[in-house]
């Protein structure tokens, strides 16, 4: 179906307005939203500040074994290699495991505690709580499928 051109320059009118409208800008508009991104900015930045780390939080667990794996402000091959392999079983992504570890390296260069990293690492997003209900059905199901191989040979055994 073809497009009459009385509708078609109509369309090219609206979009060209619509497109006008978004280069002049509406200043009552523009101003509210330009308010809006500035107060979320505030509040998330005060909410990064207030937020004090939990002991128990895999972060900060990280970045006190950094912590204390450094040799003043470095960091051995086989210390990285040991906080790679923790990061990974407490579910941080490696991208993560080296953004702490720099983090706090940083902070030990400079000579300033490990608190003051807490406000940088509460950036960093929280992993996934690893969900033990999944594991204990892969594991009952485990067991289900081995007693009942177990029962099979069992009786094949009894009946031959």
């Amino acid at each position: 179906m073809i497009p009459d051109r009385d509708n078609l320059k109509t369309r090219k009118d609206l979009l060209r307005q619509a497109a006008e409208e978004v280069v002049r800008g509406r200043p009552g508009v523009l101003r509210s939203r330009k308010l809006a991104v500035a107060e979320e900015m505030l509040r998330a930045r005060e909410a990064t500040q207030s937020r004090a780390l939990d002991p128990m939080d895999p972060r900060w667990m990280l970045a006190c074994a950094t912590r204390d794996s450094l040799q003043g402000a470095v960091l051995t091959y086989e210390s990285r290699r040991k906080l790679m392999r923790l990061a990974q079983r407490v579910g941080i992504r490696a991208f993560d495991a080296n953004l702490i570890v720099a983090i706090v390296q940083d902070r030990a260069r400079r000579g300033e505690p490990i608190e003051s990293a807490a406000e940088a690492l509460s950036v960093i997003p929280r992993p996934a709580a690893r969900r033990a209900s999944v594991t204990a059905w892969v594991w009952g199901a485990a067991i289900l499928v081995a007693v009942l191989v177990d029962a099979v040979l069992i009786g094949w055994l009894i009946l031959q």
